[in-house]
Protein backbone atom coordinates (compact mmCIF):
# COMPACT_ATOMS: atom_id res chain seq x y z
CA UNK A 1 0.00 0.00 0.00
CA UNK A 2 3.04 2.28 0.13
CA UNK A 3 5.78 3.06 -2.37
CA UNK A 4 8.82 0.89 -1.60
CA UNK A 5 12.42 1.84 -2.35
CA UNK A 6 14.24 -0.66 -4.62
CA UNK A 7 16.49 -3.04 -2.71
CA UNK A 8 20.26 -2.54 -2.77
CA UNK A 9 20.90 -5.83 -4.61
CA UNK A 10 18.24 -4.97 -7.17
CA UNK A 11 19.86 -1.63 -7.97
CA UNK A 12 23.28 -3.27 -8.09
CA UNK A 13 22.06 -5.80 -10.69
CA UNK A 14 20.23 -3.12 -12.65
CA UNK A 15 23.35 -0.97 -13.03
CA UNK A 16 25.57 -3.99 -13.72
CA UNK A 17 23.59 -4.81 -16.88
CA UNK A 18 23.09 -1.22 -18.01
CA UNK A 19 26.48 -0.42 -19.50
CA UNK A 20 26.00 2.82 -17.55
CA UNK A 21 23.89 4.12 -20.43
CA UNK A 22 20.29 5.16 -20.96
CA UNK A 23 18.21 2.18 -22.15
CA UNK A 24 16.44 4.16 -24.87
CA UNK A 25 17.49 2.94 -28.36
CA UNK A 26 20.33 5.00 -29.81
CA UNK A 27 20.87 7.03 -26.62
CA UNK A 28 24.31 6.90 -25.02
CA UNK A 29 23.71 9.37 -22.21
CA UNK A 30 25.45 8.27 -19.02
CA UNK A 31 23.51 7.29 -15.91
CA UNK A 32 26.46 7.83 -13.55
CA UNK A 33 28.93 10.58 -14.52
CA UNK A 34 32.70 10.64 -14.03
CA UNK A 35 32.21 12.16 -10.57
CA UNK A 36 30.10 9.16 -9.49
CA UNK A 37 26.96 11.30 -9.49
CA UNK A 38 23.57 10.00 -10.59
CA UNK A 39 22.54 12.06 -13.62
CA UNK A 40 20.08 9.53 -15.06
CA UNK A 41 16.91 8.16 -13.45
CA UNK A 42 15.72 4.84 -12.02
CA UNK A 43 12.28 4.44 -13.61
CA UNK A 44 9.33 2.12 -13.08
CA UNK A 45 7.92 0.40 -16.16
CA UNK A 46 4.59 -0.09 -14.40
CA UNK A 47 4.12 2.83 -12.02
CA UNK A 48 4.95 2.56 -8.32
CA UNK A 49 1.78 4.42 -7.31
CA UNK A 50 -1.81 4.95 -8.40
CA UNK A 51 -2.05 7.67 -11.01
CA UNK A 52 1.37 6.93 -12.50
CA UNK A 53 2.00 5.80 -16.06
CA UNK A 54 1.08 2.15 -16.76
CA UNK A 55 0.00 1.57 -13.15
CA UNK A 56 -0.99 -2.07 -12.67
CA UNK A 57 -3.39 -2.60 -9.73
CA UNK A 58 -2.72 -6.35 -9.84
CA UNK A 59 0.93 -5.89 -8.91
CA UNK A 60 2.10 -6.12 -5.32
CA UNK A 61 4.36 -3.38 -3.96
CA UNK A 62 7.22 -5.89 -3.99
CA UNK A 63 6.60 -6.54 -7.70
CA UNK A 64 6.68 -2.82 -8.36
CA UNK A 65 10.21 -2.50 -6.99
CA UNK A 66 11.40 -5.75 -8.54
CA UNK A 67 14.28 -5.80 -11.01
CA UNK A 68 11.95 -6.75 -13.88
CA UNK A 69 9.91 -3.58 -13.39
CA UNK A 70 12.83 -1.12 -13.31
CA UNK A 71 14.67 0.53 -16.18
CA UNK A 72 17.44 3.15 -16.32
CA UNK A 73 16.79 6.19 -18.52
CA UNK A 74 18.13 9.69 -18.96
CA UNK A 75 15.73 12.44 -17.92
CA UNK A 76 14.78 13.30 -21.52
CA UNK A 77 13.75 9.76 -22.36
CA UNK A 78 12.05 9.23 -19.01
CA UNK A 79 9.76 12.12 -19.93
CA UNK A 80 9.27 10.81 -23.48
CA UNK A 81 8.34 7.30 -22.33
CA UNK A 82 5.59 8.74 -20.11
CA UNK A 83 3.50 8.64 -23.30
CA UNK A 84 1.71 5.38 -22.47
CA UNK A 85 0.15 5.03 -25.92
CA UNK A 86 3.52 5.13 -27.67
CA UNK A 87 5.33 3.23 -24.90
CA UNK A 88 3.15 0.48 -23.41
CA UNK A 89 4.55 -2.03 -20.90
CA UNK A 90 5.51 -4.54 -23.59
CA UNK A 91 7.57 -1.98 -25.51
CA UNK A 92 9.48 -0.83 -22.43
CA UNK A 93 10.21 -4.40 -21.33
CA UNK A 94 11.53 -5.19 -24.81
CA UNK A 95 13.61 -1.99 -24.73
CA UNK A 96 15.11 -3.09 -21.41
CA UNK A 97 15.81 -6.61 -22.69
CA UNK A 98 17.54 -5.48 -25.88
CA UNK A 99 19.61 -2.89 -24.04
CA UNK A 100 20.82 -5.36 -21.41
CA UNK A 101 21.72 -7.92 -24.11
CA UNK A 102 24.22 -5.42 -25.52
CA UNK A 103 26.12 -5.42 -22.24
CA UNK A 104 25.91 -9.08 -21.30
CA UNK A 105 29.70 -9.37 -21.30
CA UNK A 106 30.41 -5.81 -20.12
CA UNK A 107 29.24 -5.65 -16.54
CA UNK A 108 29.20 -2.14 -15.10
CA UNK A 109 30.34 -2.15 -11.47
CA UNK A 110 28.73 0.76 -9.74
CA UNK A 111 30.55 2.36 -6.86
CA UNK A 112 28.92 1.15 -3.63
CA UNK A 113 28.86 4.63 -2.17
CA UNK A 114 27.12 5.87 -5.29
CA UNK A 115 24.61 3.05 -5.00
CA UNK A 116 23.84 3.98 -1.42
CA UNK A 117 23.59 7.60 -2.49
CA UNK A 118 20.96 6.66 -5.09
CA UNK A 119 18.89 4.94 -2.42
CA UNK A 120 19.20 7.99 -0.23
CA UNK A 121 18.04 10.20 -3.09
CA UNK A 122 14.95 8.05 -3.48
CA UNK A 123 14.26 8.02 0.26
CA UNK A 124 15.06 11.70 0.70
CA UNK A 125 12.59 13.01 -1.86
CA UNK A 126 9.61 13.16 0.50
CA UNK A 127 11.79 14.36 3.36
CA UNK A 128 12.79 17.24 1.12
CA UNK A 129 9.15 17.94 0.33
CA UNK A 130 8.47 18.01 4.07
CA UNK A 131 11.35 20.44 4.63
CA UNK A 132 10.29 22.72 1.76
CA UNK A 133 6.72 22.80 2.98
CA UNK A 134 7.63 23.54 6.60
CA UNK A 135 10.60 25.86 6.27
CA UNK A 136 10.77 27.25 2.73
CA UNK A 137 7.12 28.03 2.10
CA UNK A 138 6.65 31.47 0.51
CA UNK A 139 3.47 32.23 2.45
CA UNK A 140 3.42 33.41 6.07
CA UNK A 141 3.24 30.60 8.64
CA UNK A 142 -0.46 31.08 9.33
CA UNK A 143 -1.27 30.75 5.61
CA UNK A 144 0.96 27.77 4.83
CA UNK A 145 -1.01 24.77 3.55
CA UNK A 146 0.68 21.76 5.19
CA UNK A 147 1.74 18.62 3.32
CA UNK A 148 1.73 15.51 5.53
CA UNK A 149 4.27 13.26 3.80
CA UNK A 150 3.66 10.44 6.28
CA UNK A 151 0.13 9.73 5.05
CA UNK A 152 -0.46 6.63 2.94
CA UNK A 153 -3.07 6.21 0.20
CA UNK A 154 -5.95 5.34 2.53
CA UNK A 155 -5.17 8.17 4.92
CA UNK A 156 -5.07 10.66 2.05
CA UNK A 157 -8.45 9.58 0.69
CA UNK A 158 -9.96 9.69 4.19
CA UNK A 159 -8.68 13.28 4.50
CA UNK A 160 -10.40 14.09 1.21
CA UNK A 161 -13.65 12.67 2.59
CA UNK A 162 -13.29 14.80 5.73
CA UNK A 163 -12.82 17.91 3.58
CA UNK A 164 -15.86 17.08 1.46
CA UNK A 165 -17.92 16.56 4.62
CA UNK A 166 -16.81 19.95 5.92
CA UNK A 167 -17.68 21.58 2.59
CA UNK A 168 -21.10 19.95 2.67
CA UNK A 169 -21.76 21.36 6.15
CA UNK A 170 -20.67 24.83 4.99
CA UNK A 171 -23.06 24.66 2.04
CA UNK A 172 -25.86 23.61 4.38
CA UNK A 173 -25.20 26.60 6.64
CA UNK A 174 -25.11 28.90 3.62
CA UNK A 175 -28.43 27.43 2.47
CA UNK A 176 -29.98 28.12 5.87
CA UNK A 177 -28.75 31.71 5.70
CA UNK A 178 -30.23 32.33 2.24
CA UNK A 179 -33.53 30.71 3.25
CA UNK A 180 -33.93 33.34 5.95
CA UNK A 181 -32.47 36.20 3.93
CA UNK A 182 -35.77 37.83 2.88
CA UNK A 183 -37.36 37.59 6.32
CA UNK A 184 -34.24 38.97 7.99
CA UNK A 185 -34.02 41.76 5.44
CA UNK A 186 -37.64 42.87 5.85
CA UNK A 187 -37.35 42.67 9.64
CA UNK A 188 -34.28 44.88 9.49
CA UNK A 189 -36.03 47.44 7.28
CA UNK A 190 -39.07 47.53 9.58
CA UNK A 191 -36.83 48.26 12.54
CA UNK A 192 -35.70 51.37 10.67
CA UNK A 193 -39.25 52.45 9.82
CA UNK A 194 -38.99 51.70 6.10
CA UNK A 195 -42.34 51.49 4.32
CA UNK A 196 -42.57 47.97 2.84
CA UNK A 197 -46.07 48.22 1.42
CA UNK A 198 -44.88 48.60 -2.21
CA UNK A 199 -43.07 45.26 -2.08
CA UNK A 200 -45.16 43.19 0.33
CA UNK A 201 -47.21 41.52 -2.40
CA UNK A 202 -44.36 40.64 -4.78
CA UNK A 203 -44.62 36.89 -5.68
CA UNK A 204 -41.71 34.82 -4.31
CA UNK A 205 -40.66 33.77 -7.81
CA UNK A 206 -40.11 37.44 -8.76
CA UNK A 207 -38.25 38.25 -5.56
CA UNK A 208 -34.45 37.81 -5.92
CA UNK A 209 -34.02 37.76 -2.13
CA UNK A 210 -36.56 35.03 -1.37
CA UNK A 211 -34.62 31.72 -1.15
CA UNK A 212 -31.89 32.61 -3.69
CA UNK A 213 -29.83 29.67 -4.97
CA UNK A 214 -32.21 27.25 -3.21
CA UNK A 215 -31.79 24.40 -5.71
CA UNK A 216 -28.00 24.75 -5.95
CA UNK A 217 -27.52 24.83 -2.17
CA UNK A 218 -30.15 22.32 -1.05
CA UNK A 219 -30.02 19.79 -3.90
CA UNK A 220 -26.66 20.14 -5.65
CA UNK A 221 -24.90 21.16 -2.44
CA UNK A 222 -26.09 17.96 -0.77
CA UNK A 223 -25.99 15.45 -3.60
CA UNK A 224 -22.60 16.22 -5.16
CA UNK A 225 -20.60 15.77 -1.91
CA UNK A 226 -22.52 12.58 -1.00
CA UNK A 227 -21.94 11.07 -4.43
CA UNK A 228 -18.25 12.05 -4.31
CA UNK A 229 -17.81 10.34 -0.93
CA UNK A 230 -19.51 7.21 -2.30
CA UNK A 231 -17.10 7.13 -5.24
CA UNK A 232 -14.02 7.60 -3.04
CA UNK A 233 -15.18 4.82 -0.70
CA UNK A 234 -15.69 2.56 -3.72
CA UNK A 235 -12.20 3.36 -5.05
CA UNK A 236 -10.74 2.54 -1.63
CA UNK A 237 -12.59 -0.77 -1.55
CA UNK A 238 -11.43 -1.73 -5.06
CA UNK A 239 -7.86 -0.82 -4.17
CA UNK A 240 -7.91 -2.86 -0.96
CA UNK A 241 -9.40 -5.86 -2.80
CA UNK A 242 -6.46 -5.91 -5.18
CA UNK A 243 -3.91 -5.22 -2.46
CA UNK A 244 -5.15 -8.01 -0.17
CA UNK A 245 -5.19 -10.43 -3.09
CA UNK A 246 -1.52 -9.71 -3.78
CA UNK A 247 -0.51 -9.36 -0.13
CA UNK A 248 -2.48 -12.06 1.72
CA UNK A 249 -0.21 -11.88 4.78
CA UNK A 250 -0.87 -8.22 5.47
CA UNK A 251 -3.33 -8.58 8.37
CA UNK A 252 -3.67 -4.82 8.84
CA UNK A 253 -4.84 -4.39 5.25
CA UNK A 254 -7.26 -7.30 5.62
CA UNK A 255 -8.75 -5.66 8.71
CA UNK A 256 -9.25 -2.35 6.86
CA UNK A 257 -10.72 -4.22 3.89
CA UNK A 258 -13.29 -6.07 6.01
CA UNK A 259 -14.26 -2.89 7.84
CA UNK A 260 -14.76 -1.02 4.58
CA UNK A 261 -16.74 -3.89 3.08
CA UNK A 262 -19.24 -3.68 5.93
CA UNK A 263 -19.35 0.11 5.70
CA UNK A 264 -19.96 0.00 1.97
CA UNK A 265 -22.92 -2.35 2.41
CA UNK A 266 -24.61 0.39 4.41
CA UNK A 267 -23.63 3.01 1.86
CA UNK A 268 -25.08 0.90 -0.95
CA UNK A 269 -28.43 0.59 0.83
CA UNK A 270 -28.71 3.96 2.59
CA UNK A 271 -27.14 6.63 0.37
CA UNK A 272 -29.80 8.40 -1.68
CA UNK A 273 -30.32 11.67 -3.50
CA UNK A 274 -31.77 14.64 -1.67
CA UNK A 275 -34.78 16.09 -3.49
Amino acid sequence: MTRLTPKLNTLRALFAKSGNQCSFPGCNHLIINEKNQLIGEVCHIEAAEIGGERYNPNQSDEDRRDYSNLILLCHEHHVETNNVNEFPVSKLKEMKRLHEEKFTNESFNINEETLKSIMLQINDYWQNIDFLNKYKHTAPEEFRMPVDVSKDYMELTNSIIENITTLSRMLSELGEFTDNLWNNLTEYLKQHDVDLSPIENIPYYENPFDHPFWEMLHIGGSNVPRQTILLIKQINLKYLELYVKNNPNDLSAQKKWNELREEFKKIATEFGYVD
